[in-house]
């Protein structure tokens, strides 16, 4: 997603705990920052792609977190799968946001703001407005209740096919036809955790 953006021309600071995850934006063009603050500080968005809830609130709101270094009006949009509970305690106006499809939670005004930083990550016709803030949330844990429910039975059915004599290609080619999907010509890599999924939908 920081590619996009940093392709789409928009002027990027970047930061991660691991400074090595930041190469290829760094040599793509993008500028370092030493901390939350420092990427915050000068900017009109800020787009944090974290794990979930705890590390979002102290990104945000941590010593030298996002806050620290943030201009009266700028925006915070947070692409972590969260909790609806969370999502108000960090203080700033905020888009709850899916990969692919984004899901966007908050002020309308604010969403028409920053749609052009959207828009380098997203298809247009696939960032839809749910509500205020938390709604976003919300609706990306019904949905990811759903794909990862989906995955777990495809990889079983994959698994019982597979393990039945019938070749992984021939099973994923019948089940896309099935569907009605179009089959992938690569593998599929995983970058998250079971337990990054697992959120409570409750805003209480």
């Amino acid at each position: 997603m920081a590619m996009n953006v940093v392709n789409a021309g928009h002027r990027t600071k970047v930061h991660d705990v691991r400074p090595e995850a930041a190469t290829d934006l760094l040599e793509a063009g993008a500028v370092w920052a030493e901390t939350p603050a420092d990427a915050a500080r000068g900017s009109d968005v800020v787009m944090g792609s974290l794990p979930g809830p705890l590390e979002v609130e102290a990104v945000v709101n941590g010593d030298q977190g996002v806050l620290d270094g943030a201009a009266e009006g700028s925006v915070y949009i947070d692409l972590a799968t969260n909790s609806p509970s969370t999502v108000p305690r960090v203080r700033t106006d905020a888009a709850d946001l899916g990969m692919l499809t984004v899901m966007v939670g908050g002020d309308p005004d604010t969403l028409e703001r920053v749609r052009p930083v959207l828009n380098a990550i997203a298809d247009p016709s696939r960032i839809f407005y749910c509500g205020p803030v938390g709604s976003g949330a919300i609706c990306k844990l019904c949905n990811n209740l759903v794909s990862h429910t989906t995955f777990s039975v495809l990889a079983e059915a994959l698994t019982i096919g597979l393990k039945a004599g019938v070749p992984l290609e021939t099973l994923s080619a019948v089940m896309a036809a099935g569907l009605g999907i179009q089959p992938q010509d690569r593998p599929v890599r995983v970058g998250f955790s079971i337990g990054t999924s697992i959120r409570p939908v409750s805003r209480s």
